[in-house]
């Protein structure tokens, strides 16, 4: 994380609200992120005085937590002021996952290409369940319904992945490091399946490195779920599993799949 104040000690009352959240991680899991969601509701505008708008950066980084988890703790105990009704028996995935409210324009991927709904609901037809997106934008709001999200700030590229992966990665020069990655995860079975949105660039060496994953190149330019007009580049989708037989089923009515002969 980049340095976010002066090398300065924090005030006292920083230093024992610090403790004060830290002591309630030893709390019922739900209870401790309520509890601490609602503490940082309450001292919002002492800890904006203190940081300004990095105040969010700066506790997860004296928590030792993600930023998007301090946004989920935040917007659970607002919506639920009191852990009534059997909230508190939920799990904090399900909470997550179930209980917060969304909007359907998550973006997966970069602020300029999200992932259309067409191929959502071909990703589901496939996983069933998709275990994490990771290069997602905003933690609350998921148009990609992944039980997991990490965003710019979790740094996930330094993170281990799991289960069944869908990404549409930034599709900038650093697209290479997200296409690197699924392939190493998936190659050490800490991923057991993995979908890649990303363009049909076959004059280039991540295109080229993906050579031995079965690959659905996608008739006409896809309509990306918030531009007006059609993505200006062919796009494609790679699988990385064993279940070939399914994603031929599923994808074939939008595209023409190859594998390499050698």
């Amino acid at each position: 994380m980049n340095e976010l104040i002066e090398k300065v000690p924090p005030p006292q009352w920083y230093q024992d609200f610090i403790a004060e959240l830290k002591l309630h991680v030893c709390f019922k899991m739900v209870e401790a992120h309520h509890y601490r969601g609602k503490r940082i509701n309450e001292e919002a505008e002492k800890l904006d005085s203190l940081y300004g708008k990095h105040f969010v950066e700066q506790l997860a980084q004296d928590l030792d937590t993600g930023i998007s988890t301090i946004k989920y703790e935040r917007q659970f105990a607002k919506e639920y002021p009191e852990l009534a009704n059997g909230v508190g028996e939920f799990t904090w995935r399900y909470i997550c996952n179930n209980l917060l409210p969304r909007n359907v324009h998550f973006l997966s991927g970069s602020p300029e290409w999200c992932t259309p709904q067409i191929i959502i609901d071909k990703v589901l037809h496939l996983f069933g369940t998709i275990d994490l997106d990771p290069c997602s934008d905003n933690p609350f709001q998921p148009n990609v319904p992944a039980l997991n999200h990490f965003t710019k700030d979790d740094d996930a590229l330094n993170q281990e992945w799991f289960g069944k992966v869908y990404m549409n990665p930034p599709y900038g020069r650093e697209i290479s490091k997200w296409t690197d990655k699924l392939q190493q995860e998936y190659e050490h079975e800490r991923v057991g399946e993995g979908i890649a949105l990303i363009p049909a660039r076959p004059d280039t060496e991540w295109f080229d490195a993906l050579y031995k994953y079965l690959r659905c190149f996608i008739w006409r330019r896809l309509h990306f779920s918030n531009q007006e007009n059609s993505a200006p580049f062919p796009s494609m989708i790679i699988y990385m599993g064993n279940n070939t037989d399914g994603f031929k089923n599923t994808f074939n009515d939008i595209g023409r799949l190859y594998k390499s002969i050698s």
